[in-house]
């Protein structure tokens, strides 16, 4: 039998909006959601309206989770992140209480997106400063910049109410896609420590599940998955029917190859690649000599035995 969601009211500041009361009010819209519950955003400084919601948010000066109120901005603040010491800002308030379950229960991926995402919302918000400017002067254009960009400028009409909402079904999406793909990643993380841990030969890593090169590079960039005695892991493309073979870097955060591929090979491309490495399934080597691609996996695990005893 159909039954109707419970509709509960969250109000949170009008005026200006930002990154912080925008992604927790997603946060919870999407908990509710998972409840069987409606929620209804309701944007004011009344403390009379204010009273009357089911959850507070960002406005108030109260942290209780016990009365679902989470506010950050009263004088002693409201905590702080323990995996970094960062403040809370009112994002982190409610994913510490409410983002657990939206990621099936998966503490890993709980805190690994609380360390990525949550926390760079939280400390712009509470003034800290996560990036030092290089000398050309640029900086990281944010997910906060990018909200703020919405802001109705002094020639606009302030429709603010209702970008703010739209803002909020936006980032409903992105945290969504975060938590599906932080999912699939540490699936990724056990699929290619399995296989890491049953060899003898540790150099070359061959799993055998499809992945993006991006998926591979950000399962590589993770401590769990640092494999500290490989240079080369290969795995198939499925969108593309090819095989990759990925150079490991020295530290995560660098560029710098343990082994980078052969120099004779860089920026080849079929017949020429084919010809100088004896692989008739060789197809591509990247001219950084991070990447090689083969139509086979036979090819690939080739290039790759050349590559360790070039």
């Amino acid at each position: 039998m159909f039954s109707p969601k419970k509709r509960k009211k969250i109000a949170t500041h009008n005026g200006s909006f930002h990154a912080d009361d925008i992604f927790a009010c997603a946060t919870l819209l999407l908990w509710l959601d998972i409840h069987n519950e409606e929620g209804e955003i309701i944007r004011t400084r009344d403390e009379k309206i204010i009273a009357e919601c089911d959850y507070v948010i960002d406005v108030g000066g109260v942290y209780n989770h016990d009365d679902k109120h989470y506010d950050h901005h009263q004088t002693d603040g409201a905590g702080y992140h323990t995996q970094s010491k960062i403040l809370y800002a009112s994002f982190g308030l409610v994913w510490e209480h409410y983002g657990l379950l939206l990621c099936e229960g998966d503490e890993r991926v709980w805190r690994d997106i609380e360390r990525r995402l949550v926390m760079s919302v939280d400390a712009p918000d509470n003034g800290i400063t996560l990036y030092e400017v290089n000398d050309n002067g640029i900086v990281p254009y944010t997910i906060g910049d990018a909200l703020s960009s919405f802001l109705p400028t002094p020639s606009e009409d302030d429709n603010r109410g209702v970008t703010f909402l739209s803002l909020v079904d936006f980032a409903k999406s992105l945290i969504q896609r975060t938590i599906k793909r932080t999912i699939e990643k540490y699936k990724g993380i056990d699929d290619v420590i399995s296989v890491y841990n049953n060899l003898d030969n540790k150099e070359i890593v061959i799993v055998q599940n499809p992945y993006s090169r991006t998926d591979m590079q950000e399962i590589l960039s993770t401590d769990e998955a640092e494999l500290p005695d490989t240079f080369y892991i290969i795995f198939p493309n499925g969108a593309d029917a090819e095989w990759r073979i990925l150079g490991l870097r020295v530290r995560h955060k660098g560029f710098t190859l343990r082994k980078a591929l052969p120099l004779e090979w860089r920026g080849l491309v079929g017949q020429e690649l084919q010809k100088v490495t004896g692989v008739s399934t060789a197809q591509f080597c990247h001219r950084t000599g991070f990447m090689c691609i083969a139509s086979s996996r036979e090819g690939a695990i080739s290039l790759a035995q050349q590559a360790i005893d070039n």
